[in-house]
């Protein structure tokens, strides 16, 4: 798997050398991705963080956009890491979902209520906030 400044991933068949897939993930580059048996997790530059079929390829849900490029996002089990910049600062974000809710069919988007964790940092404090969160459906 592998994503581009053209704002693409690609799904390759290492023994063939030929690409499975190639999607549209975001608007500007997929400057970050991760992936489990089951799905895939971008991010890009434009300030999206996205879940993917892994084996389709197909979209399942936007699980936050912000104003700012993501850095780094990973996936285990429910759970989906992201780093980036917001409001000035360093910030990670812990986002839980439901890694047994079926895939959807028809690459439309899923609505799960899930628990965002948030993490800043300055200089000389880290501040951590909890919120609850309807993570949005985009059908």
């Amino acid at each position: 798997m592998t994503g581009g400044g053209d704002g693409y991933m690609y799904m390759w068949n290492l023994r063939t050398m030929e690409c499975v897939y190639r999607v549209q993930a975001h608007d500007q580059s997929v400057t970050s991705l991760c992936l489990d048996a089951k799905r895939v997790v971008t991010g890009g530059n434009d300030g999206a963080v996205k879940l993917w079929d892994r084996q389709t390829g197909k979209f399942i849900q936007l699980l936050t956009k912000t104003d700012a490029p993501i850095w780094r996002v990973a996936i285990c089990e429910e759970r989906v890491v992201v780093c980036m910049q917001k409001n000035g600062r360093t910030a990670t974000e812990i986002m839980c979902f439901d890694s047994e809710a079926p895939l959807p069919q028809d690459g439309s988007g899923t609505s799960t209520t899930g628990t965002t964790v948030t993490i800043t940092t300055t200089s000389t404090t880290m501040a951590t906030t909890h919120t609850l969160n309807a993570m949005p459906s985009t059908a």
